[in-house]
């Protein structure tokens, strides 16, 4: 079984353009359909998120009244963008959400709910108040906020891992996993590293 692992940045305003150009290359390189694509998100989360993407829009379009509409669907469309990049490309693929049944606590049960505002308010400070849209100064800013030293792993990449291995079982195919970068790094204790220790074959790209 072969894995084909991209490794995201959340926040990236170009994640869906990068994610779905690896995933049409993907579909061109094989005669078969994944057997499955893992997202790292639980069903119920994600779909409150896409639902907040109109939201989104909408407070974009007041903070900067000056870009265009492919602009700000862009960085509407960049909301959770993990969890359905792939459904033109490969529809009816079945799902696993590697965050299925995660819990919060209050704070993050309010960051979901209002997660429209929370990402405006990221971007926001981002860029500065006052300032003009720019999506490559915003991709720009978002990776030089990613923490380059590596983090240490915690209980969910050994949760992805275990979802992942028991769903390969009996199968000779091929799949996707769509993973913040972190997990997909070549360390000990990293879903990634679980995975090829348990000899599966994994394919990392890094999409950036």
């Amino acid at each position: 079984m072969k894995i084909y692992i991209a490794g995201v940045y959340h926040f990236d305003p170009f994640g869906r353009t990068y994610l779905q150009k690896w995933l049409k290359e993907l579909d061109v390189q094989h005669n078969t359909r994944p057997d499955f694509i893992a997202v790292e998100w639980d069903k119920d989360i994600f779909s409150k998120i896409k639902n907040q993407r109109g939201e989104f829009y909408k407070l974009a379009h007041k903070e900067w009244p000056n870009a265009s509409n492919d602009m700000l669907n862009v960085l509407k469309d960049s909301l959770g963008y993990e969890g359905d990049s792939h459904v033109n490309i490969f529809p009816d693929i079945e799902v696993l959400w590697l965050d299925g049944g995660r819990k919060g606590d209050h704070t993050d049960i309010i960051s979901i709910n209002s997660y429209a505002t929370v990402r405006l308010n990221k971007y926001r400070g981002l860029l500065g108040l006052n300032t003009p849209l720019e999506l490559s100064i915003l991709n720009k800013k978002v990776l030089e906020g990613v923490n380059s030293n590596s983090s240490l792993s915690d209980e969910r990449d050994t949760k992805f891992s275990e979802l992942i291995l028991k769903k390969v079982q009996g199968k000779d195919g091929w799949a996707i996993v769509i993973v913040g970068a972190n997990h997909a790094r070549n360390e000990t204790g990293r879903m990634r590293r679980i995975l090829e220790d348990n000899k599966l074959i994994c394919e990392v790209t890094i999409l950036r």
